[in-house]
């Protein structure tokens, strides 16, 4: 029966490994003793968020010391520093390991120290993880992983130059390298890596000619790098296959294949370029077919569980987003303070120009009311020097006459200056 459930057990995945245990005692014990059922620790998506810490340790002991891969990308609640206290049960065959969580990270130079390392350590993920800066890789680059490692995944950490140009220098054996900030562009910058990692990979490249094994080159979503720097490491990585160039707003982004005419194959909107060595390198574009899009597995590959969201479950860069909301909260309010301050001055402004206004019309009133009255008094004149001078016409006198047109002339001058 005990070769029949582990024959089974085989084909199982974890979380299903762990509810079998429940099913007899033979299974429990038959599966918990099979440890080359444990070597993979990939917990799936759902799983991850209520793994707890003792339910890690009593899976990474059912390994019996033959763990491989350590996925733990997405665990909110596991503390890492128990389990490598118990460097024994990792044992010295690991060879990836995963971690996006602040506390994570911070307890692993000292397992990498007390486990020799993990000498066959092949691929280390940190993607995401807030506690990973320069001090943290200067900490791994110290130990002896660095001979094995294959893969350094950086993406999103808070990682400049000095820590690229450490990884570089330290890691014999980097194949794929990637240090990008896509697709969640909006935590660009917060430290900067520019042409400088470029053009120190270049010159490592240069130095160790055959030796500089490195295949694929993430750089997506880093403003600092420009097409110099990308132009650097095409000449001189000898064994460059792939640089990803997405959201790098300082590259040029061709629309086209630069080439495809002169190799006369199809266009399929990905753009390559030759190196020294006449290898050919892939570049992922913002005209790539996946363009500036996040992939649709995205999320669940990096262990987060709704996109952006589950980011903030980072501690480290949750606080940094909440110390930038507190800057922008404080900047609203002083912007609105000082916002209703002017506002106050031009309402106080407006009402004194009102009020002065009103006194204004008041005395346009009064004004335009002595102007009917003039008018008025203007056109009685008007009446009785009319009927003077048609008396002194009647009458024929020359001096009458004279008189009643220079008193017309008069009234004339009253109605301009009343109007």
């Amino acid at each position: 029966e005990g070769e029949a459930v582990e024959a089974v057990a085989m084909h199982l995945p974890l979380e299903v490994l762990l509810r079998c245990q429940s099913v007899c005692v033979n299974w429990k014990v038959t599966i918990e003793n099979a440890g080359y059922l444990w070597k993979h620790v990939v917990l799936s998506r759902d799983l991850r968020p209520r793994l707890h810490p003792v339910a890690l340790q009593k899976i990474v002991r059912c390994a019996q010391g033959r763990l491989q891969e350590l996925d733990l990308r997405g665990c909110a609640k596991v503390d890492c520093s128990q389990l490598y206290e118990d460097v024994e049960c990792l044992g010295e065959y690991v060879e990836i390991i995963r971690l996006n969580r602040e506390d994570h990270s911070k307890s692993l130079p000292p397992a990498l120290s007390a486990c020799g390392g993990f000498p066959h350590l092949r691929v280390l993920d940190l993607s995401w993880c807030p506690g990973v800066d320069d001090e943290l890789i200067a900490s791994i680059c110290a130990t002896s992983c660095t001979s094995s490692i294959q893969e350094l995944l950086l993406r999103g950490c808070l990682v400049s130059d000095q820590g690229v140009m450490n990884a570089a220098r330290s890691c014999k054996q980097l194949r794929v390298l990637d240090i990008g900030a896509w697709p969640y562009s909006r935590l660009r910058g917060v430290r900067s890596v520019t042409d400088v990692s470029l053009f120190f990979i270049a010159q490592c490249a240069a130095f160790r000619s055959e030796d500089f094994l490195l295949e694929n080159l993430c750089i997506a979503g880093r403003r600092g790098t420009t097409d110099e720097g990308l132009d650097a490491v095409i000449e001189y990585l000898p064994f460059l296959k792939r640089v990803d160039v997405r959201s790098c707003s300082s590259i040029t982004q061709p629309s086209q294949p630069a080439d495809a005419e002169v190799t006369g194959e199809p266009s399929d909107n990905v753009v390559w370029r030759t190196g020294r060595n006449n290898n050919r390198v892939e570049l992922i574009t913002d005209s790539y077919p996946s363009g500036t899009m996040t992939p649709d597995n995205y999320a669940e590959e990096y262990g987060v569980l709704e996109g952006w969201s589950d980011l903030q479950t980072a501690s480290g860069l949750w606080r940094l987003l909440q110390s930038v909301t507190a800057v922008r909260t404080a900047a609203e309010m002083q912007a609105r303070s000082t916002a209703e301050a002017q506002a106050a001055d031009m309402l106080a402004e407006a009402a004194e120009v009102l009020s002065r206004a009103s006194e204004i019309y008041s005395q346009a009133n009064e004004m335009q009311q002595q102007a009917s009255e003039i008018l008025s008094r203007v056109t009685e004149v008007q009446m009785q020097v009319s009927v003077m001078h048609g008396q002194a016409q009647d009458q024929g006198n020359a001096a009458a006459l004279a008189q009643a047109a220079q008193m017309q002339a008069q009234v004339a001058q009253m109605q301009v200056h009343a109007a």
